[in-house]
């Protein structure tokens, strides 16, 4: 049956070998799983059909048996009351019918050695994919460390470069340029504010002048 080859291959193949022909290895993970549930599955339908089949031979072969005694009993019931010719006829059938029975049960014991085949099979197929199933989260975190190693490293030989360091010293320049440019625009703003401070009248001398001018009419009164 093409489904018993179909399934030993997927269970005897070679996962590494498989991976070196493809670039993510994730993906072909989780489609090698994939595939392992389509034959995992296809291979329960098929078991499902030959116990049905093993089901149907049994029910056969007792149906015969039955019919088989029911025939040996009317030959004796025939002979019993001297009906030669249909105690030959049950016999005859009864003949038939063992061969028959001789057939179904070769078929049914070669139905059941190919669904014990299948079972085992199922099994290694099972074991296979919980297997997998189980190192799929390791792998899965192995393969996202790895890549981001990898883009850790690529940006390091990036940034190592000779144009990267050229245009972070071009940046740097800039960032000196602006600095300068907001210290002068800092030192005239404070020399403004200190000109106009002094051309201002001092808030003292207005004091002064205002003391010395009462000091001035109290003495006019006096005299």
């Amino acid at each position: 049956m093409g489904i018993f080859k179909r399934m030993k291959d997927i269970a005897s193949a070679d996962l590494h070998n498989r991976l070196d022909k493809v670039e993510d290895p994730i993906k072909m993970l989780k489609q090698y799983l994939r595939e392992l549930e389509k034959e995992i599955q296809k291979g329960k339908n098929s078991l499902a059909n030959q116990m049905f089949v093993v089901k149907k031979y049994e029910a056969l072969i007792a149906e015969t048996n039955e019919t088989i005694e029911k025939r040996a009993s009317q030959a004796e019931l025939a002979i019993s009351q001297n009906e030669e010719e249909l105690a030959k006829m049950a016999i005859e059938e009864k003949i038939n019918l063992e061969k028959k029975l001789t057939s179904y049960q070769s078929q049914l014991d070669s139905v059941k050695n190919q669904t014990e085949a299948l079972v085992q099979q199922l099994n290694r197929m099972k074991e296979k994919y919980e297997e997998l199933s189980n190192r799929k989260l390791t792998l899965l975190s192995r393969a996202a460390a790895a890549q981001a190693s990898d883009t850790f490293g690529q940006s390091l030989i990036s940034l190592n470069s000779e144009n990267a360091l050229y245009g972070f010293s071009r940046i740097e320049d800039k960032i000196v340029e602006m600095e300068a440019k907001a210290s002068a625009n800092q030192y005239l703003l404070s020399k403004a504010t200190l000109d106009n401070y002094k051309e201002l009248p001092s808030l003292l001398d207005v004091e002064v002048e205002q003391e010395l001018g009462k000091l001035k009419e109290c003495l006019v009164k006096q005299t």
